[in-house]
């Protein structure tokens, strides 16, 4: 029968009290960091959840690939110091019991470039990072690169916090794109220009139609259909049902109708190539094109509906506050 070895490992924090984790999943391979009170106190060791993927695995499956390096490094140095100090201890005991009148002599001794103590079983962490989450079911602090999903701990997934990192990529990569275009050739630069604020305006309507699907569901617990948040009028009716309040609780009608005609122009890029049809027209009431045209996304278009779907948002997380802050859990 074996026995079980165990190798003495010193874990440091980094200086932000962060230890560094990494998805087993060999689709994701996400690198995070978690709080290492919160890893040793709260974590299951049957369950940690990848941020990124979401992918499901025991504790003991997370480390970072430097990590199983320096594991590698670290017993293999112990593993020789050990035999070496077992020989030592052995062969000390036998020179010892030869001398005398034991007939038999022979000397044994270790040669070795470093010293027999084992002191190197320190594992490090890499430099911190800048964005810190806190799980808001549990309390985990863990802290990612990019966008993340899932709380590590519990698993978790925060719609307004997936919410926030989409809306803050599309702004990065707004306020990039002087910068971006600048080396490109003219027509290059203004195709590429279309491209992203084209691309901008989908991606702000698909990030507003997954958090509010999510939140309708987190309210009410019923499924929305499909599209319901693709529009105005519906999603609004939606949320009025559940929380007592539509859209315009916190949207001037300006507002609205201006949502309304990016959320159909969004629909006409998609499916129909950007090309005006009659029910782009009739659902928009955007007159200002004719059936036939193609449709032009300015940049203050685009930066007009990030700034009202924030807005919104702001409006229904308040709602979600309110509801779980009251003794009855309905918000009033």
């Amino acid at each position: 029968m074996l026995n079980m070895i165990n190798i003495p490992l010193t874990i440091l924090a980094d200086k932000k009290g962060f230890f560094d984790r990494e998805c087993p999943n060999s689709n994701c391979r996400y690198s995070f960091k978690i709080k290492l009170d919160d890893w040793k106190e709260k974590v299951s060791d049957e369950r940690v959840y990848c941020p990124r993927c979401g992918h499901v695995d025991k504790s003991d499956q997370w480390w970072t690939q430097d990590q199983i390096k320096k594991i590698e490094i670290i017993t293999k140095e112990w593993v020789e110091n050990e035999i070496a100090r077992q020989l030592n201890k052995t062969f000390s005991r036998l020179n010892s019991s030869m001398r005398g009148s034991s007939p038999i002599r022979f000397q044994f001794s270790v040669q070795r470039n470093h010293p027999v103590l084992f002191h190197d079983n320190i594992i490090r962490q890499c430099k911190e990072w800048e964005k810190e989450i806190v799980c808001e079911k549990c309390g985990t602090q863990y802290s990612v690169t990019g966008s993340a999903f899932f709380c590590p701990c519990c698993g978790y997934n925060s719609v307004e916090q997936a919410f926030s990192d989409s809306i803050h990529r599309i702004d990065s990569v707004l306020n990039s794109l002087t910068a971006i275009t600048a080396s490109m050739g003219r027509d290059e630069a203004e195709d590429f220009r279309r491209y992203i604020l084209e691309r901008s305006l989908t991606d702000i309507i698909s990030a507003f139609q997954f958090y509010a699907s999510s939140l309708y569901h987190l309210l009410t617990g019923e499924e929305p259909r499909r599209n319901d948040f693709q529009k105005i009028d519906i999603g609004s009716k939606h949320f009025e049902s559940a929380c007592g309040k539509g859209y315009s609780a916190w949207l001037t009608s300006a507002e609205l109708s201006f949502m309304t005609i990016q959320f159909q122009r969004r629909h006409c890029l998609e499916h129909c190539g950007g090309i005006v049809d009659q029910q782009y027209i009739d659902r928009s009431e955007d007159y200002s094109y004719t059936i036939g045209q193609r449709l032009v996304v300015k940049e203050h278009d685009v930066r007009g509906l990030l700034a009202i779907v924030q807005k919104l948002t702001n409006g229904l997380n308040q709602v979600k506050t309110d509801k779980e802050n009251s003794p009855d859990g309905t918000g009033h």
